[in-house]
């Protein structure tokens, strides 16, 4: 899965450490990488659940923009007219300077 290469990689995870978030071996987390093994349900769940994106977005079917925030511009806009690029890039920015404010605490 080639999404599932990327979104490790991205939060600079290794192998390994998907291997215990997910409680199996790192050659079995190995195989769905590599398209030798499909995961089950629950276990897309919990990828899907750990790296914010949609089971769709995990096996190729949308984008993470489509899968996750566009629930969260919903929630925050309720859905009333249109959320600009512009207002959105605020909304992200505003929840890094959050988190990165609460981290050094």
């Amino acid at each position: 899965m080639e999404r599932l290469i990327e979104l490790r990689k991205k939060h600079k995870l290794t192998q390994s450490d998907m291997s215990a978030i997910l409680g199996i071996s790192r050659q079995a987390y190995s195989n769905y990488e590599l398209g030798n093994r499909e995961a089950d349900y629950s276990t897309l769940s919990k990828l899907a659940d750990y790296f914010g994106v949609s089971v769709d977005y995990l096996l190729g079917r949308d984008t993470p923009e489509s899968s996750s925030d566009d629930n969260v511009k919903v929630a925050l806009f309720g859905g009333d007219g249109e959320v600009t690029d512009e207002m959105w890039e605020e909304v992200k920015n505003f929840t890094e300077y959050i988190k990165e404010k609460y981290k050094k605490k």
